[in-house]
């Protein structure tokens, strides 16, 4: 309950003497400080009486900075006048009463004083929408200022038009020219919103409500073209912006349904260029699409039939991420190599190539080559790290660094080395934590922090430091569920909290804490059933709903319930094989099957019953045919034996020797 600092700098928690205090604390006195330095004086009477001093921090209004250079130093060479609105959202922003409205670190405090010193979009006005639309408006005001003129020509001329129905040809032709341009102009704006506002930091929500105004015009001129056939092509280009507001407010069916309108409108022509327009349309309509797959092989015929190869490599990367997220591997990895040659031949754009190798860099993954997914994965960090220099505000790059960081700790990893991947995995956490401070509402920062969170924990679990893993699986449970408590696009969020419910799991499974262990797998598998009801096509959601029974029926025979286990193990056993049938050439499909079929084996075993010693030499056998016709990978392979007979240990220790010679081949084989 000790008040222990310097008066005039306490924050108002820390003036209590009974809050728990954090950085938040040291940004509100760096507020301060810089309204000092400024004014020459503080933003609460201070001076005197302590406890009037330290009720004023708790409960007065602080000063203005006006207010406060009015009663500073008169030798101030500073004057109100230079004390602008930006510079005092930014000092009411730090010194906050409320610690959850002030800046959530020093390093956001720095990016709000940087933008402003090079005329930025200030953070802590990011809220007020005028004040965005005026700088957007001074940055780009010819445009918008021909926007509005021509706009309003638009409006005038068609009223002309159908007034005088027997007007001159020329005015018609003058009208048409109004609409195209202005259509262009506010096309052109709309990408500028997206780039300039989307890329800030909270600046979701203030680009969609301008993007939505933009839409209400978009409406209005849609109504103005009608059915000219004369404004075919301005009608084609009015409904792919709706179509890319639409999906930038999450409104995907909407969005769908606009990008086939325009593609519908164009005419049936061979010519190059519109073949083009219609592969980016398809493409744009696939990557709002639940299943994008008839639209992306329409987008890819006609980017293939237009030879523009950036257009071409657009699609090659949009279609691989749709396989990919759909579990089908082996087709994205086929997309991305593509991709990656005309990427590293003929197009120069870094964006986009950073794009594609993050994504080439988890498909790899799931296909056991660790080597390319670990070099694509540093490629693309260090293009976005080159980005970043010249772009330090940008949250988008700031995102995707985060995405392939936490990749990289993943392969890291998975190779044994844990120093790089702990290092890999804690960055991208730091920067999920930042991203989520500044704009808490936004989905795909929420997954993540949390998906970031989940691999370190993996990451410290493997490196054999479950205290550390606890921390961090604890932290992203915690974090799913409170996002959960907003019932806004869920679908991801749940899959990452079913993610670090198992990972959970393991952890308390290898502290021998089983029966917390085998909670956690419980809820993990609660969590997918829901997610595999929900969308029973995608295989990855099968495969991670199997993988869940797995770990129940492991964590049921640690705690003795050895008939419940066999029910779960034979359940997954059975699903690795139907997704097997339908993707042979997955590799994780194999790796899983066999996975299963050696957990099942295992179960057999500890029965100590010739059947079911025979059993399991049956399931082993399977097995070692398996990966010996597949020629897979694993990494790491763990059986355990029980056996109640020499008889039974001989018959085993032979089957299961073969099995490890196998896996060393192949081991082996994949090294060179």
């Amino acid at each position: 309950g000790q008040v222990v600092g310097t008066l005039p700098y306490l924050s108002p928690e820390r003036a209590t003497g009974f809050t728990t205090l954090d950085v938040r604390s040291d940004v509100y006195a760096m507020g301060v400080l810089l309204f000092e330095v400024l004014t020459e004086t503080y933003p609460y009477d201070v001076v005197g009486n302590k406890e009037v001093a330290r009720e004023n921090i708790i409960r007065a209004k602080p000063l203005s900075l006006r207010e406060g250079l009015a009663l500073g130093n008169s030798l101030s060479s500073l004057n109100p006048g230079e004390l602008d609105n930006d510079l005092q959202a930014i000092v009411s922003m730090a010194i906050a009463k409320d610690k959850h409205d002030r800046y959530q670190s020093a390093a956001a405090l720095a990016d709000d004083l940087d933008r402003y010193l090079t005329g930025g979009v200030v953070q802590a006005r990011i809220d007020q929408r005028w004040y965005l639309a005026k700088r957007m408006m001074r940055k780009y005001r010819i445009q918008a200022a021909a926007t509005a003129v021509v706009f309003a020509l638009l409006i005038w001329s068609n009223l002309r038009t159908r007034t005088h129905q027997l007007a001159a040809q020329q005015e018609r032709d003058s009208a048409r020219k109004f609409a195209s341009l202005a259509q262009s102009t506010l096309g052109h704006l709309v990408t500028k919103v997206d780039e300039e506002i989307g890329s800030l930091a909270g600046g979701k929500v203030v680009r969609q409500s301008l993007l939505n105004d933009v839409a209400d015009r978009l409406h209005e001129m849609n109504g103005l073209v009608g059915a000219n056939a004369s404004l075919a092509s301005l009608s084609i280009s009015l409904h792919e912006k709706q179509g890319d507001v639409a999906r930038s407010d999450g409104r995907a069916k909407e969005a769908e349904a606009y990008y086939l309108q325009a593609a519908g409108e164009l005419d049936d022509a061979d010519d190059e260029s519109v073949q083009a327009i219609r592969a980016r349309l398809y493409r744009k309509a696939g990557n709002a699409s639940a299943d994008g797959r008839a639209h992306f092989q329409l987008a890819l015929e006609n980017a293939r039939a237009s030879g523009i190869h950036e257009e071409l490599a657009r699609v090659l990367v949009d279609a691989a991420r749709d396989d990919y997220l759909r579990g089908e591997h082996a087709q994205a990895g086929r997309y991305l190599d593509e991709a990656l040659n005309l990427l590293n031949e003929r197009i120069d754009d870094e964006r986009l190539l950073a794009r594609a190798l993050e994504w080439d860099g988890g498909i790899r993954i799931k296909l056991g080559d660790l080597s390319r997914s670990r070099d694509s994965l540093l490629r693309s960090l260090e293009i976005r790290e080159r980005l970043l220099t010249d772009r330090p505000f940008d949250v988008r790059l700031k995102r995707r660094h985060m995405i392939a960081s936490t990749e990289l700790g993943t392969v890291l990893a998975k190779e044994g080395n844990y120093e790089d991947a702990i290092a890999h995995a804690s960055s991208a956490v730091s920067t999920g934590k930042y991203l989520h401070s500044i704009d808490a509402s936004n989905p795909d920062y929420r997954q993540g922090l949390i998906s970031s969170s989940t691999r370190l924990a993996s990451v410290y679990r493997k490196s054999g430091d479950v205290v550390s893993a606890l921390d961090a699986a604890n932290a992203s449970v915690a974090w799913a569920r409170s996002f959960l408590e907003d019932k806004k696009k869920n679908t991801q969020v749940l899959r990452q909290l079913g993610f670090a419910m198992e990972e959970r799991s393991r952890i308390n499974h290898a502290s021998s804490h089983l029966v917390q262990s085998l909670e956690d797998a419980q809820s993990a598998l609660a969590v997918r059933k829901s997610l595999s009801e929900t969308q029973p096509e995608n295989f990855d959601f099968k495969a991670e709903l199997a993988k869940s029974r797995e770990s129940v029926g492991s964590c049921l025979q640690r705690v003795g319930r050895h008939v419940e286990a066999y029910e779960y193990l034979l359940a997954a056993l059975h699903a690795h094989q139907g997704l097997l049938n339908i993707q042979p050439n997955v590799p994780d499909r194999v790796k899983r099957l066999a996975a299963a079929g050696l957990n099942l084996s295992a179960w057999h075993i500890r029965r100590k019953t010739q059947l079911n010693d025979d059993i399991a030499r049956e399931l082993l056998k399977t097995a070692e045919n398996l990966l010996l016709s597949r020629w897979h990978r694993l990494s790491t392979t763990e059986i355990v034996f029980f056996a109640h007979s020499e008889k039974t240990a001989l018959s085993l220790i032979n089957a299961s020797t073969k099995l490890l010679l196998i896996i060393e081949q192949i081991n082996k084989r994949f090294a060179v």
